[in-house]
């Protein structure tokens, strides 16, 4: 009788262990899909720094090849 009364005590247990490893299951998912996030965040700022860097480049290079050619029409 008293063996009858701690099957479900035992299997209530594990049910709430069991939903307590769901939930940080669940947390840590969604942890690591913000700092996906964060991590997507982080690397499209700096695309569009690289990205002004680039035109800034080329808007330098730019000016500097147009004096040489004036220079050679003189």
């Amino acid at each position: 009788m008293i063996s009858l009364c701690l099957v479900p005590l035992s299997r209530k247990n594990k049910n709430e262990v069991g939903e307590d490893q769901i939930k940080v299951k669940t947390f840590e998912r969604q942890k690591q899909h913000l700092i996906k996030l964060a991590d997507m965040n982080e690397i499209r700022k700096h695309l569009k720094v690289v990205r002004s860097h680039i035109e800034e480049v080329k808007q330098c290079q730019q000016t500097a090849t147009q004096p040489k050619e004036s220079e050679d029409k003189i």
